[in-house]
């Protein structure tokens, strides 16, 4: 049996942190159609957390990104596809998913069996292409 490291309790944070993203940027959550800096947020969110757990992994600072630049090019590169481009809803989605798809892999590179309890809802939250009606222009 593993000691209670937190880790449990970390990746179920990010996990619903995850499934919030989703929400905002599915429009499932009332009122939620339309928020785009709040999905760009937590897209952002997600990326850092699994750049924090990188730095942690490679023996690097975590707070506050101090450690993100000395990653190594290979563990870091797949994560600048997560950066969003623009405020629109095919942007923050194709951000999403390459943010969830880095997630899932830092988990698995820290933990086997929790990436295996995690992959199913990620993989699906990543897959899953939203029904998101057009952002009226007087929001953009």
């Amino acid at each position: 049996m593993k000691p209670d490291d937190g880790r449990d309790a970390m990746d179920a944070e990010r996990v619903l942190k995850a499934e919030r993203v989703s929400q905002v940027v599915d429009g499932d959550c009332h009122g939620s159609v339309g928020r785009v800096w709040q999905a760009e947020y937590m897209i952002s969110g997600i990326r850092d957390s699994a750049l924090a757990l990188a730095c942690i992994r490679h023996g690097l600072p975590a707070v506050h990104g101090r450690g993100m630049d000395l990653l190594p090019g290979g563990v870091a590169a797949p994560f600048e596809g997560s950066l969003v481009r623009q405020l629109d809803t095919a942007e923050l989605s194709r951000a999403f998913r390459v943010a969830l798809r880095g997630l899932l892999s830092e988990i698995r590179s820290t933990d086997e069996e929790i990436a295996g309890r995690l992959e199913g809802a990620l993989t699906h939250m990543a897959e899953t292409e939203p029904a998101i009606p057009p952002i009226p222009p007087a929001l953009l």
